[in-house]
């Protein structure tokens, strides 16, 4: 029992120091201190889920080291915590923690657990910027739970309002949230250094196919390292472009892609085979399934009617399949490294023409190299260049919604 109030007292003392030290008044934290010496020791002993004023001091102290929860975020997962229960057929309780330990691992480095791709989801419905933090004004604006490698590690980001706000402690508990040690933090923060910088610096080179020219960067690495992609994206959350992990991920600036599995093109090509169509992938070659988000800019090969369409400013049907490379001539590009048949696009419908289109919407996407197709007239096209398949479920004129021609038809030669 004396322990145990030692331990309460050094906890407030820690307290009161680290809010001096972040320029509140000394009277004010002390005062914000004693308030939560009052709640329940259930509450706060139970910050480092062991429910004892001893938990409560390993819980949250003078030495952790990262980013902590906005009061935003928190107020969020509380009001929300009820729908992903109900989406998941868990209790209100169960979600609220798992969206909290999620949430903790997106904005810390070192917190311990395995990445929770359905709370991950969820949670990036929550998109938005937060304010700075008054008593840390370098470290710049916050995003709804997602924090910068620089703000990760940062010992003061949000840190004043956990530990003068009783409630804020309480949520911490009972969800079970603990301070990485800082063993756990440089392991961390070293593995996401190391990821950053080999996917910012990718470059597409698989299967002889020739470098697309605006497919991003993380789905550039994944085509030629589906291993290691599958891991990251699976064990380590989302894989993004722009900065390859940073703030795109949530649509606040930029363009990303979210890479959700790496497949087999045997795998993808039985599938579709099943539903009556041509094997499309080359094999041996990963398919990378991804939500391609606004700003991504792809090519599509387009016929004589829909070019004079788009000149005249008319509606058209964008197809369902698109290419990250540059496209210039017919018999080498359209023909054999798109290996688009003469079934698709006759001889009689051209000429044919190749325009920019730009993604306004986030669209489920399927991303990798074209197989090679025997073609009508009996010749073998070799396939080998880049190829997007756009969600199957949008047909026709509905792919509108989020495509638009941002660059007038470039006839082929």
């Amino acid at each position: 029992m004396i322990a145990s109030l030692l331990l309460l007292n050094y906890l407030q003392s820690s307290i009161v120091s680290k809010l001096t030290e972040a320029g509140v008044n000394p009277m004010i934290a002390n005062s914000a201190a004693q308030a939560l010496m009052l709640t329940t020791a259930t509450a706060v002993g139970a910050v480092a889920g062991g429910g004892s004023a001893q938990g409560a001091a390993a819980g949250f102290n003078v030495d952790a080291n990262n980013r902590q929860l906005h009061p935003d975020e928190r107020t969020w997962i509380s009001n929300n915590a009820k729908r992903f229960a109900q989406q998941h057929g868990i209790s209100d309780q169960e979600a609220e923690k798992r969206l909290g330990q999620q949430a903790f691992r997106q904005v810390q480095f070192g917190v311990e657990g395995s990445d929770d791709a359905q709370a991950r989801a969820f949670l990036g419905q929550a998109k938005g910027m937060l304010a700075a933090d008054p008593n840390c004004p370098t470290c710049g604006p916050g995003y709804m739970f997602y924090a910068t490698p620089q703000q990760k590690g940062n010992p003061e980001m949000y840190a004043a309002q956990v530990v003068s706000d009783p409630n804020a402690l309480a949520f911490y508990g009972k969800n079970g949230l603990t301070q990485p040690t800082s063993k756990q933090i440089q392991t961390s923060a070293s593995k996401d250094a190391n990821t950053r910088s080999t996917v910012a610096n990718a470059t597409v080179g698989a299967a002889g196919a020739a470098v697309a020219v605006t497919l991003p960067p993380a789905l550039s690495w994944c085509l030629i390292n589906p291993v290691a992609c599958n891991q990251i994206a699976i064990a380590g959350g989302e894989i993004t472009a722009g900065d390859a992990l940073g703030p795109v991920s949530l649509g606040v600036l930029g363009t990303a892609s979210a890479v959700k599995a790496v497949r087999s093109a045997e795998e993808m090509n039985a599938a579709m085979k099943a539903r009556g169509w041509e094997a499309p992938w080359a094999l041996g070659t990963p398919v990378i399934e991804t939500t391609l988000q606004p700003g991504t800019k792809v090519n599509m090969i387009i016929d004589a009617k829909t070019a004079d369409a788009i000149k005249k400013g008319d509606p058209i049907t964008p197809g369902g399949w698109a290419t990250f490379d540059n496209i210039g001539s017919v018999a080498g590009d359209m023909r054999q490294r798109a290996a688009i048949t003469s079934q698709f696009k006759p001889a009689s419908d051209g000429p044919f023409y190749v325009i920019e289109m730009e993604i306004t919407r986030p669209v489920n996407s399927s991303i990798g190299f074209v197989g090679k197709q025997t073609d009508t007239t009996g010749g073998l096209l070799r396939g080998g260049g880049t190829q997007v398949q756009f969600d199957e479920s949008i047909k026709g004129a509905d792919r509108n919604f989020f495509l638009k021609p941002t660059s007038q038809p470039k006839v082929l030669q």
